[in-house]
């Protein structure tokens, strides 16, 4: 019995520690605003490069130096363990999914209470993320979290990069730069190309400038 007990306590910490251990991973997420950057071994130029990645790319960042980010590779999709990218190179963002499907939400990884169903299409919050889980902001704008499976959360697009606006924003002409409408808080746009102040975007047919400091990126 005190073995069984000390089993089911063993994987209770360590599920809890997956969930947990990069509770900050999202809170410190990024873009990347390079057409070619390298991934790193090590903080320094002339490292060994273990991938190139572009324009767009979302990364979960763990670390700042000023000049050199750390960054999970196993979250951002890149492979196991930890990896480096010059800070310059990267803007930090809060990030999102939106939802392909309807999508049970859970109070906990361990699935002991449903608290409710997100629809398809809806963008949350991506506060962190483990191998199995999402955990999202529950309702946008407030507190609380829930655990949505990985499974469960289909790829939203797989042409180009998408971005939600955290807040109504002008959107300006792509080609004049003259204010052409606004855009509503929690709109998805398609992201054409990144910049450090202004991304290039396209909405409903028309292309178009959003001020990058106000739109979160769409993880895939």
């Amino acid at each position: 019995m005190k073995k069984v007990l000390a089993f089911v306590l063993m994987l209770v910490l360590a599920l809890t520690t997956v969930v947990t251990a990069t509770a900050d991973g999202y809170a410190y997420s990024g873009v990347v605003i390079s057409t070619n950057l390298s991934v790193r071994t090590e903080p320094r130029t002339n490292a060994k490069r273990i991938t190139r990645i572009h324009n767009g790319k979302v990364l979960s960042i763990v670390g700042d130096s000023g000049q050199w980010m750390t960054i999970d590779l196993n979250a951002s999709g890149l492979g196991d363990g930890y990896g480096y990218v010059l800070s310059d190179m990267v803007k930090e963002s809060p990030c999102f999914i939106v939802l392909t499907q309807l999508t049970n939400a859970y109070d906990d990884p361990w699935v002991s209470k449903k608290n409710g169903q997100f629809s398809a299409g809806e963008p949350r919050l991506l506060k962190n993320t483990t191998e199995t889980w999402y955990v999202v902001q529950t309702q946008p704008g407030q507190a609380g979290s829930s655990f949505i499976r990985r499974r469960d959360v289909g790829t939203y697009s797989q042409e180009g990069n998408y971005a939600v606006t955290m807040e109504p924003l002008t959107f300006y002409d792509y080609h004049t730069g003259n204010p052409a409408g606004s855009v509503e808080k929690f709109t998805v746009v398609q992201v054409l190309e990144w910049d450090v102040d202004w991304t290039h975007v396209y909405l409903d047919g028309r292309d178009g400038w959003l001020a990058t400091s106000h739109i979160g990126p769409v993880v895939n």
